[in-house]
């Protein structure tokens, strides 16, 4: 502790060094501990109060009719989806709104086969919106029931009994057909100007997809199916002249067609 002060001097008019009283500093010392403890007590006496306050506020507001849930808004696609997901949300009707957790809800909806990509949102203070992007219908696939395929080749639904108009029906005799199918391929036929909803489509091992037209059957493989059915379009006619009815046209290689004749044989 300092011992001394410097004062001005009437006298001088200058400074000068006084003993300073060390009971004087003292008892400002003292001073200032109990003025610090009476604002460390303020403090954590507001802060009590305003956490009993907040937590009393939560208490009334989950509790409150208020927020508990009146209307559910959803947006889909298709009528059907939109029923479907009604049914699954009705229980959260009159549910507070605060204590939802929309990630189970999505969730939840995520595991619809419809179902692509979904939003769900509160508003307050008691409406939940779900918005719901849908898997598109591209093609179905028949062997002892109906599976109805979007373009990434995930199922839509598998419970169709009959198959929807305007999607392209492939019939298939089983195997992994998911993993087997072209649907990059498939996607680009089906969308080309050569293509009809009226094509017979097998998917058929070894020869991959394969057309029925009239009578006989056109391989097309894997690959290139808009080009090798366009070319078999063009040929058709010609090749028919030449030998009558036809088995079938074998068009899985781009370089070369092989045919085998109704009575049997194959010319190449």
């Amino acid at each position: 502790m300092n011992r001394y002060s410097y004062v001005t001097s009437p006298e001088f008019g200058a400074y000068k060094r006084v003993a300073n009283d060390p009971r004087s500093f003292a008892k400002k010392r003292k001073n200032r501990g109990r003025l610090g403890a009476v604002k460390l007590l303020l403090v954590s006496t507001s802060f009590f109060f305003m956490t009993l306050l907040g937590f009393q506020g939560v208490k009334i507001a989950t509790h409150s009719p208020t927020f508990g849930v009146k209307t559910i808004e959803i947006k889909t696609a298709s009528d059907r989806t939109g029923q479907v997901i009604r049914g699954l949300l009705e229980e959260r009707r009159g549910q507070n709104l605060l204590l939802l957790d929309t990630g189970t809800i999505k969730d939840q909806l995520m595991r619809l086969s419809e179902v692509k990509e979904v939003v769900v949102r509160k508003e307050f203070p008691a409406k939940l919106k779900v918005e719901v992007v849908e898997r598109v219908p591209f093609l179905m696939l028949k062997n002892h029931k109906y599976f109805l395929l979007d373009k990434e080749g995930e199922i839509i639904n598998s419970s169709y009994q009959r198959f929807p108009e305007k999607v392209p029906l492939v019939y298939f005799d089983g195997g992994d057909i998911l993993n087997l199918l072209p649907l990059k391929e498939l996607e680009k036929f089906i969308l080309s100007k050569s293509f009809s909803n009226s094509l017979n489509i097998y998917f058929i091992e070894p020869y991959g997809i394969t057309v029925v037209d009239e009578n006989h059957k056109v391989f097309l493989g894997n690959e290139n199916l808009e080009v090798r059915w366009k070319h078999y379009c063009s040929l058709k006619g010609k090749l028919m002249k030449r030998v009558g009815e036809v088995e079938y046209f074998d068009f899985r290689w781009d370089d070369r067609v092989y045919l085998k004749p109704a009575s049997g044989g194959i010319n190449g």
